[in-house]
């Protein structure tokens, strides 16, 4: 798609040979690469983080301690 917007929004007609072709494609090729980097780097590595931080099994060690004093008030051993 991004490379059909760079190719079909010129005015006058051109003439296409291979090399011009070659260097529209690589030049749309490396456009998109650092588009899909900075897209990484910006929405995806840090929303993963976040996932990871809100879906995690861990619990916090006041509320494992907690967990231990109940368990050994009703004599119950303490499971992991």
């Amino acid at each position: 798609m991004f490379l059909e917007r760079i190719i079909f929004s010129t005015r006058a007609p051109l003439k296409y040979d291979h090399l011009e072709f070659f260097i529209i494609t690589c030049g749309a090729t490396v456009v998109t690469c650092m588009a899909s980097l900075f897209v990484w780097l910006v929405v995806e590595a840090p929303l993963t983080n976040i996932c990871d931080a809100i879906m995690s099994d861990k619990k916090s060690p006041q509320k494992e301690n907690e967990m231990t004093n109940e368990a050994t008030q009703n004599g119950q051993k303490k499971v992991l």
